[in-house]
This record gives structure tokens, sequence and C-alpha cells, in this order.
């Protein structure tokens, strides 16, 4: 099984721009909670507009808000999970199994299963195609366990220009022996020694003698720059309500935001193998407004009409649109009929959180099949015929 990494950089930062397209490339700084030697607020993210301002992660809040021209923006813990949920139930349209993975400062990384008989590129090239309806970016790793992946997918210095770092089979070990010992997260005295005795790299690390004790909250180091990071992924199941909100540009960007809004409802929809049989819009915080379209609704085009017909006439000067899909209904392959009228679905549905029903098999029946007497030896014989699936189904 090869695993893939996807490395979200500057997370807090990539969800504020992700409800507020219209503020790509301007100066914006995130806002978060100090560490214990930094009693007051910190800056964690900032854009690059907001670098050049002269901003800096880690930097007090109140020296930032000095810089003109940055906006100071508070971060979301809330905002960042449900970002984090949204992106994972996506990327199951592409992979079998997902991993929502682990934070690491402001960065995120989340794993996932590359299906069989794919390429890394290909496959790479598809998860960033899918980002760029989620409203995020970032890089992609793929190696044969977990710590590669990451490593391959968060070093900058492995990226060829693609966003997509693909390790080949069994090079693990070769691809991380040139790499600094710094990607390892041990402390900065024990990598200040090992520095000190010489060793710089992952690869001179793996080749040193195993330690002689070892405790078990101690991570295997070696094991890990040696490439055998694990492989393991918890796989992530969506539930509850499907909820997106894109801010409207100001000067009339209705039709952008609900573009954007319906492309994503769709990636959505499509990693729970689910339709929107009815929908909640609330356009800037106005009472909301139930759709339950004629049929259930799945593709980002057909979305986007429901959503922008219902829209028009509330938006005016609003200043952003929510979409909300109430239990979204699964439906098996082969089981699906003609929708009912009011929006219901009237082939067997089956509810969110409930077992699947797999399709019956098609029957084979096994007849006995006289045949004509032989030319030579008139006699008549009795051989089993298999008679097709397709002909015992259609002559009831």
């Amino acid at each position: 099984m090869r695993i893939a990494c996807l490395h979200l950089p500057a997370f807090p930062l990539q969800v504020v721009l992700r409800a507020e397209r219209h503020r790509r490339g301007d100066a914006v700084a995130v806002v978060g909670p100090g560490s214990r030697a930094t009693v007051f607020p910190v800056i964690t993210a900032c854009s690059r507009a907001a670098r050049a301002a002269g901003v800096s992660v880690g930097m007090a809040a109140a020296t930032a808000r000095l810089a003109p021209d940055v906006a100071i923006v508070s971060a979301d813990p809330a905002g960042e999970r449900a970002a984090l949920l949204a992106i994972a139930e996506a990327l199951r349209s592409l992979s079998p199994r997902v991993d929502l993975g682990a934070s690491t400062g402001p960065h995120h990384a989340i794993f996932c299963e590359v299906p069989a008989r794919t390429r890394g590129a290909a496959f790479g090239a598809r998860v960033h195609e899918l980002c760029e309806v989620m409203g995020v970016s970032g890089r992609v790793g793929i190696a044969d366990d977990r710590f590669t992946a990451q490593v391959a997918a968060s070093w900058s210095g492995a990226d060829d220009g693609s966003g997509t770092v693909s390790v080949p089979r069994g090079g693990s070990a070769a691809f991380l022996a040139p790499l600094p010992l710094s990607l390892l997260a041990i402390s900065n005295e024990v990598r200040h020694m090992l520095e000190t005795l010489g060793v710089h790299t992952l690869g001179e690390f793996a080749a040193l003698p195993p330690p002689s004790v070892a405790r078990p909250v101690d991570a295997d180091w070696q094991s890990l720059a040696r490439g055998d990071g694990g492989a393991p992924l918890r796989a992530f199941t969506p539930a509850g309500t499907i909820r997106e909100r894109v801010a409207i540009a100001p000067g009339g960007g209705l039709g952008v935001a609900v573009g954007v809004l319906a492309a994503r409802l769709a990636a959505r929809l499509r990693g729970r193998d689910a339709v929107a049989a009815a929908i909640d819009l609330v356009v800037d915080g106005e009472a909301p407004m139930t759709l339950a379209p004629a049929a259930p609704l799945t593709e980002a085009a057909e979305l986007a009409d429901a959503i922008g017909a219902a829209a028009s006439g509330r938006a005016g000067t609003a200043a952003w649109i929510e979409a909300r899909v109430r239990e979204p209904a699964t439906i098996e392959p082969g089981l699906a009929e003609t929708p009912a009228a009011g929006g219901t679905i009237a082939a067997p549905v089956l509810a969110e959180g409930s077992a699947r029903v797999a399709a019956p098999a098609p029957r084979v029946i096994v007849t006995a099949v006289p045949r004509e007497p032989h030319r030579r030896t008139r006699r008549g014989k009795e051989r089993p015929r298999v008679v097709p699936a397709q002909a015992a189904l259609f002559s009831a």
C-alpha cells in the first residue's frame, strides 16, 4: 500500500482565505494564543504581503497591529476543525481511506491511501485539483510509510515545482539519507550532541548502533530515519450536516460565490457517495429558506443553478452565503429509482450511519436441457447447461 500525505502549510491563514477568497493577495495575519514563554497573543500565520509589510510569525500581536495596511484576524479553532473535516471528506472521493492526520505547529498533514494501479504523479495532480476546489493549497508526498510521505510533502527542498514528490517503492531509506537531522522531532540538546559527534543527516543517524537502553515512551527515531515509519491509517467516516459558507466579494460577486459554494458541496457529496435532497440556504444572516428540488442534486452545475435561483432575489448587498445539506442520503448503485414528488427518494435509500445493503447478485440457473439424438450412436444425452443470468432475469 502506498501512502500520500497532503501538507497544508499555514493552515489558520488558509482557513481565513478559504471563506474569503476575495482577500487572497492581501496583507492578512492570524493571531493565536502565545506559548508558555510568551503570555501575550502572537502571530501564528501571515501572508506574503503581510511579511513584506514587516509582520512575521511569532511577533507579538500588539506590534503587528502597528504595521500599515495589515488586517489582523483572530484564529478560529472551530472553523479550522470544520475546514479540515471538509477537506478530508472531499478526499474520500479520490482515496479508499483517509486519515485526518495531525498538526505540527500552524501546519497540518492529512494522510490517505493511494488507489491501486494509480501513478503517484497522476494521483497528486487530482489532489491538487481537489484542493483548488476546496479553497486550500498544499504539497503532496507519496511513499511506503507515513513519515517518509510527510517529509516528502513538507520539506520544500524535495519539491520540483509540481507540488508532488513521489518516493519510489522501497526507496524511503535512500530518500531520507541525505536530509537534515532536524526533520526528526528530537530535543535540541540531543540533536546538538549528535551534531557535535558528526551526525548531521538522517542516513548517518540511522547507521548508528541501537541504544543500549530504550524506554516505552521513547519513539524509535532510528526506525523513522530508516524509512520504517509505519503504514496504518485511521479511517475517517464523515457524519452530520454538510455546511459550507463563502463570503461575497464587494461589488456584486454573488455568481462567483454561488459557483464556489456549489463546487465544494458537490465534492463533499461525492466523498460520501450521497445526494442532496434538501438544502437550507442562508444569505447574510436572514431567515433560512429550504430548497427541495424535484430530483436529488449531485453535480456542481445543478447545485449552482438551484442555489443561484433561490438567492438571486435575496442577496442584494449580502456579505456571505451559506448552504447546509441536511442528512445527505446515500444511494447504493443499482437500487436508485425515479425520485418521488416533494424531493424525497422513492428508491431504497440508506440513511446516514446505516449499514450498507448490497445489491442482490444475479441468479444463475442450471437446468437440464435434452439434446437431439446423435447421428451415429442415436443415443439421447442430457447434459447440464448454464442459462445466462440475463436470460433468466428477463424471462419472468
